[in-house]
C-alpha cells in the first residue's frame, strides 16, 4: 500500500514538475525583447481595506512570473489615511522594484496631455 503511494505521489510531482519546466521554457521563447518600460499601477484608496495584501499579492505574482520582466510597480495614492501610507511605504522598501506615488506626482510623471485620460 505504502509503495503504491509513492508511485503516484512521484508520477504526480514528475508531471508537475515537466508542465512547470515547459511553461518556463515557453515563456523564455515567447518573450517580447522590444518592452523596455513596463509598469504595473496598484490604485490604493482609502476605501481599500487590505491594502497590504492586495500589494504583497502583486508583488508575489510579478515575482513569479519573472521580476525581470516588469520594471516597476507602481502603488499610486488616492487618497490614503496615514496607517495605510505607512504600510505602503514599509512594503515599498521591501520590494526594490515597488514604488510610492501620490496621484498629483503620477499625473504630472506619465500625463503630458490630461485630456488622455481624465482623472478627477
Amino acid at each position: 500500500m505504502l509503495e503504491t503511494v509513492e508511485y503516484i505521489s512521484l508520477i504526480i510531482f514528475s508531471v508537475v514538475g515537466i508542465m512547470c519546466s515547459c511553461k518556463c521554457f515557453i515563456r523564455f521563447i515567447l518573450r517580447n525583447k522590444s518592452d523596455s518600460d513596463v509598469y504595473i499601477i496598484v490604485p490604493v484608496s482609502d476605501t481599500c481595506e487590505n491594502a497590504e495584501q492586495l500589494i504583497r499579492s502583486t508583488a508575489e505574482r510579478s515575482m513569479l512570473m519573472g521580476k525581470s520582466r516588469w520594471d516597476k510597480i507602481i502603488c499610486l495614492d488616492y487618497g490614503c489615511n496615514d496607517e495605510t501610507k505607512k504600510i505602503i511605504k514599509i512594503l515599498c522598501r521591501e520590494y526594490s522594484f515597488m514604488h510610492y506615488m501620490t496621484h498629483e506626482d503620477f499625473s504630472q510623471i506619465f500625463l503630458t496631455e490630461k485630456s488622455i485620460l481624465n482623472l478627477s
